[in-house]
């Protein structure tokens, strides 16, 4: 029961992750489609670039403000809202008709994103090892029943696992929750922090380098530079929309936590550098415009498929739950909030650029994220630590900077011990 709740509950709350999904995957294919160019009058590439980063743009807010609701709600709370939010942003959408109502739901909807986008993961890096929310906020017995619940404390044997899991992980929370602060400052105040907070922000951001987002967006418009036809191109994206799900799916359940996180990390890197290489040489060689060979387009489209696959079986999934699990309690809301501020701005930059991009520079716009992922490459190898088993606790252990639970317990009753002296002897002489 414990493993069928805690996999329920993980799958049920990354809807997010899966409305994303669908609007990175639909509004590819809708701004190719002659009808939506028709209704808009022809949108510019830049007009275009700005359908997809205001909707990035909307997520980075989302994302900031999160890390708020996060600690004043709760994690259940936040999804909640959020979905509600997307609701909102989605019918807008549904129903704009002018660019203005588009672009403004977009940017509702894109808030929405941003909520879930850095809830969803610090929800389930939380319910995995069952850790929670309800230890940094006082409600310990409520804690101590979602442990039995995760795991399944329905025989004697579970519930005295539950009860020591939950012992170890007691006095570490309360003494993070003691020291916890909101302040930005926190997240670079010492060096192991500094580190975290550089991994977390960086993985984020090598994903953004991936390049997968031109794919993700401007696809139908990468197909047809291809040489293929419009219904041809819409085609191809909706096959390919369906193709890194599966792969995602696959990964997470069966080797992500066999293979830990740093080595799909520098694989995928490192791939990247060979189907960029491989697809920038294709377009160049065979240009459709004045040779168009079939194989080639062939070859390339394989390319871009092969992409989105390496993609969920590296960056996709990792850089989500390496930037939830790095911080520590005390920073882990405001720590998460930032890493995935950092994703979506950078997600702003390659949709906006992307379609100019393409447009202009051709084949040679692929080489720029050939660079990228072999500097991602490099990086990776040299700073980024393995986390593969480690719990929440133990993070303090990988980075050096573990706090004495215990020490900081005792300090925090001698501190109220003293306060209460003090509060009884100014009582005591009035």
């Amino acid at each position: 029961m414990g493993l069928f709740f805690n996999t329920f509950v993980a799958l049920f709350s990354a809807i997010g992750a899966f409305l994303y999904g669908y609007d990175s995957g639909i509004i590819a294919s809708v701004k190719a489609m002659n009808q939506f160019n028709a209704h808009f009058h022809e949108p510019s590439n830049a007009l275009l670039g700005a359908v997809v980063s205001t909707f990035n743009g909307g997520c980075f807010f989302g994302a900031a403000g999160a890390a708020w609701t996060n600690d004043k709600w709760g994690r259940k709370r936040t999804i909640q809202f959020g979905a509600v939010w997307a609701l909102w942003g989605c019918a807008m959408q549904s129903g704009a008709n002018n660019i203005t109502t588009l672009l403004i739901g977009r940017i509702v909807a894109g808030v929405a994103i941003g909520i879930l986008s850095m809830t969803v993961p610090l929800y389930n890096t939380e319910i995995a090892p069952s850790k929670r929310w309800l230890l940094e906020v006082g409600r310990d017995e409520e804690a101590r029943q979602v442990v039995y619940k995760l795991h399944g404390g329905s025989t004697p044997e579970s519930k005295e696992y539950a009860d020591k899991e939950y012992a170890e992980m007691h006095d570490q929370i309360k003494a993070d929750a003691l020291i916890r602060s909101r302040r930005l400052s926190d997240l670079w105040a010492t060096r192991p922090m500094l580190r975290r907070t550089l991994i977390a922000v960086g993985v984020q951001i090598f994903g953004q380098f991936t390049g997968i987002n031109v794919i993700n967006y401007f696809g139908p418009q990468m197909y047809q530079a291809l040489g293929l036809t419009t219904s041809q191109s819409l085609l191809v994206q909706g096959i390919y929309g369906a193709v890194g799900p599966i792969a995602n799916f696959f990964f997470i359940t069966c080797i992500l936590d066999s293979v830990g996180r740093k080595k799909p990390l520098m694989f995928g890197a490192a791939s990247f550098v060979v189907t960029f290489s491989i697809l920038a040489a294709l377009v160049a060689s065979f240009p459709p415009e004045s040779d168009l060979n079939l194989s080639a387009q062939k070859a390339a489209i394989s390319m871009i498929f092969l992409t989105s696959i390496i993609f969920s079986l590296s960056f996709g999934p990792v850089s989500w739950v390496l930037a939830s699990e790095v911080f520590p309690t005390k920073t882990r809301s405001i720590g998460t909030s930032v890493a995935t501020c950092a994703n979506w701005l950078f997600n702003v930059l390659i949709s906006e650029t992307s379609p100019i991009g393409l447009a202009n520079v051709g084949y040679k716009f692929y080489i720029l994220f050939v660079c990228l992922n072999a500097v991602d490459f490099v990086i990776i190898t040299l700073f980024f630590p393995e986390t593969k088993g480690r719990t929440l606790e133990d993070m303090d252990i990988v980075f050096g900077d573990k706090v004495n639970a215990q020490q900081v317990l005792e300090e925090h009753v001698e501190t109220k011990a003293e306060e209460i002296f003090e509060h009884n002897e100014i009582k005591s002489q009035a």
